[in-house]
């Protein structure tokens, strides 16, 4: 008899043992399933595809129990109950982002401008098979004809989204900050610089105040709803 509880995550596919049974429970609570123990001494959960093996070493009988309706996330590295799984999804679902050769999404990792252009083109291209080849002409020496990410960057310049750091350079490694992800978004929504308005007369973050350099973009962004600050008044452009 065992006693006690195993836990992993309900979103993965947590087992929980009470007594003598194994109880899978979803999300919500919700009891999806259980079975009899017995004189089970071993448990393993799984959480790629949310099993549970029950092993009694006495006579050597190894049960894999399956847990019903569940449905192993697209990239295990961005579970259900991740703070950004819908938001990955829909932009998955739409063609905007695609995870690592190896199935992984990474999601903490740093955002280049050469990959930010690609987000951005295949928004609004909708989709990648609409992002047209770039011209027969580089506008930037860093993003060469043969650059992995040369049509999307042609394309964002084309939409009037990006620049580069002089008329020849782009910097494609270079990191996005939070600011900088602003100038991108608010000139793809508002079609173009001319078509972001100037701020509000007040600052909502208190590390943004009305004369930064990106105060516009930032305040675009928050007045819909694309982006949000740390608490109430920091928004962290540097990062």
């Amino acid at each position: 008899m065992l006693a006690g509880a195993l836990s992993v995550n309900p979103a993965d596919g947590s087992c929980w043992v009470l007594g003598d049974h194994l109880i899978h429970l979803a999300e919500d609570g919700t009891e999806l399933w259980r079975g009899n123990l017995g004189s089970a001494n071993q448990i393993s959960a799984n959480p790629t595809d949310g099993s549970c093996w029950v092993m009694n070493v006495g006579n050597g009988q190894v049960v894999r129990l399956e847990v019903v309706g569940y449905e192993p996330p697209r990239f295990p590295d961005v579970p259900s109950y991740h703070w950004a799984f819908d938001e990955i999804e829909a932009c998955v679902e739409a063609g905007i982002v695609g995870g690592y050769p190896n199935g992984l999404y990474r999601p903490a990792n740093q955002v280049t401008r050469d990959q930010m252009s690609v987000f951005i083109a295949r928004s609004l291209a909708g989709g990648d098979e609409n992002v047209p080849d770039g011209p027969g002409t580089a506008t930037f020496d860093d993003v060469p004809a043969d650059h992995w990410a040369y049509r999307y960057v042609e394309y964002c310049v084309a939409e009037g989204v990006v620049g580069g750091y002089d008329p020849v350079t782009y910097a494609p490694t270079v990191t996005v900050s939070r600011d900088q992800m602003s100038v991108f978004i608010s000139r793809a929504v508002a079609g173009g610089d001319e078509g972001v308005p100037d701020g509000p007369p007040t600052a909502t973050f208190d590390d943004v105040p009305t004369d930064h350099w990106a105060y516009k973009y930032v305040e675009y962004c928050v007045d819909n709803s694309i982006v949000g600050g740390y608490d109430p008044v920091t928004y962290a452009p540097s990062i």
